[in-house]
């Protein structure tokens, strides 16, 4: 699994109490119905915990 999409399913996992198969489902619907990459969805997802959290700072 690339690098990219393992954080972005450890973020999901974390946040949301989610294990790796929802996590991913998550992903995949995500994905799908943006008509973007599983990897591009990851990032983002990412980038919007990061920024979360450098806001509670």
């Amino acid at each position: 699994m690339p690098q990219a999409v393992a954080r972005g399913l450890r973020a999901q996992m974390v946040q949301y109490d989610l294990d790796e198969a929802r996590a991913f489902q998550y992903l995949a619907r995500v994905s799908q119905n943006t008509n973007r990459k599983v990897r591009d969805v990851a990032v983002e997802v990412v980038a919007d915990v990061n920024a979360r959290n450098r806001l509670t700072e």
